[in-house]
């Protein structure tokens, strides 16, 4: 048999590295969920005010590229939602809109608006709900920002023309209940 020497200073060095990576992961963790927390209360002044008038929504039909405006006040119920193609956290999003406002959720018409100047097929065909919904490309942010719209996700409840409602990030199941609640309210 064979003897095993161990250098003792190299197994040490180990454990070092092992706690070390172990911290690491903890601080990230704590890091992570007081950046959601702080954005959660951060985006609260950059959410449209409930009972704020929705201006006439301008963009470019994603299906034809035809120029499209939606008065707010023309269509007394609808879910707008605002999503970036490019945002992880409306990936997130996109199971608790799908649940929401898909076939089998609320019976609410979607409005859906981005910045993007267009949307891939490969991010259409992973999200059926943008085939059923009136999809606005091309807003321009000065817009989005005066109206505060520019936090993604967010999905808002516009009732009679006015923003009822109002939720920024992605949906936890509370929220869902929350959105349902107040569509089945009207």
């Amino acid at each position: 048999m064979k003897n095993i020497t161990v250098n003792v200073p190299i197994v040490y060095v180990g454990l070092l590295l092992l706690f070390g990576l172990a911290v690491c992961d903890v601080s990230l963790l704590v890091r992570a969920f007081h950046q959601r927390t702080m954005m959660e209360t951060a985006v609260s002044g950059q959410l449209p005010a409930e009972g704020q008038v929705l201006p006439t929504l301008r963009g470019f039909a994603e299906k034809s590229g035809n120029p499209i405006e939606i008065n707010a006040g023309e269509a007394p119920h609808f879910a707008l939602l605002v999503f970036r193609e490019g945002c992880h956290y409306c990936n997130d999003n996109w199971d608790s809109w799908d649940k929401l406002f898909g076939p089998s959720g609320v019976h609410l018409p979607v409005v859906m608006i981005t910045a993007d100047k267009r949307i891939s097929q490969n991010y259409k065909a992973k999200h059926p709900l943008l085939a059923n919904s009136i999809v606005l490309v091309g807003l321009n942010l000065p817009f989005l920002q005066a109206h505060k719209m520019t936090v993604t996700p967010e999905t808002i409840i516009i009732a009679n023309g006015k923003v009822k409602h109002d939720w920024a990030g992605v949906l936890s199941r509370d929220r869902m209940d929350e959105i349902r609640r107040s569509v089945s309210r009207d």
